[in-house]
């Protein structure tokens, strides 16, 4: 269940216009690393600290090849790569690596993950304050 407050937004291209409301998704609460070790622990043979290790060395490994500039395909997971926004430029000989303004991980979910969004219930909660 996907609990969720509704929010007035404005529209940011006319600050006249009266606001819109929109769901905005809210978390029931966090899972660190140790505890989800912890989790898979208990539904496998393997002990936390094994579990816990082999977290961390998916982890490393992952940052490694997105700095290769590799997507990474992590089966019914999904894929993970790096995009970047930049500046325009008028020419491409006017393009150099300054206006490059910020990298980021994009995630792409596999049909297995996206198959969970049917299934999904909604629940209406108070605004966070």
């Amino acid at each position: 269940m996907i609990n969720y407050s509704v929010n007035p937004r404005r529209n940011p291209r006319d600050k006249e216009a009266a606001p819109k409301y929109y769901a905005t998704a809210q978390k029931v609460s966090t899972i660190t690393l140790d505890e989800l070790s912890d989790n898979i622990s208990h539904a496998t043979t393997a002990t936390r600290a094994d579990v816990l290790a082999v977290l961390t060395a998916v982890i490393d490994e992952m940052m490694k090849e997105l700095q290769k500039g590799n997507s990474i395909i992590m089966g019914d997971v999904g894929t993970f790569r790096m995009t970047i926004n930049s500046k325009g430029a008028e020419t491409a000989e006017d393009f150099d690596v300054s206006l490059i303004k910020k990298a980021s991980v994009r995630y792409y979910p596999s049909k297995r993950v996206k198959n969970i969004y049917d299934s999904l219930t909604f629940h209406k909660v108070p605004n966070r304050k």
